[in-house]
């Protein structure tokens, strides 16, 4: 049971590194730890925690545990979460741009 935990902590800190978030670790075991903005980690918690995820969270980490009760489902599931965060963050960059930009007309 042990290998198939690690493979699905391999396989959860490889698409959270392709969702283009920093995994600290290269080498796992049960545990990937995540490092966030505390932008990212705040919006991150509130939004798995609204969707009854438990993680572990430490200003700009976010740590989380894989064991075998977890299905391919739940770590396909985590990921999504990440890379909804990302979603997010770009809106909320582009969105701030955007009234930037229409302020500024309006001051002309």
């Amino acid at each position: 049971m042990l290998r198939i935990s690690i493979k699905k902590a391999i396989h959860l800190a490889y698409g959270i590194q392709n969702a283009g978030f920093e995994v600290v670790h290269q080498q796992f075991f049960d545990t990937v730890l995540v490092k966030v903005s505390p932008v990212d980690a705040d919006s991150f918690k509130a939004h798995s925690e609204s969707l009854n995820y438990n993680f572990g969270y430490d200003g700009e980490y976010i740590r989380l545990a894989v064991d075998e009760t977890h299905s391919q489902r739940d770590i396909e599931e985590v990921i999504s979460l990440f890379n909804l965060q990302v979603k997010v963050r770009h809106f909320l960059i582009y969105g701030l741009v955007f009234l930037q930009n229409y302020n500024d007309r309006l001051e002309i």
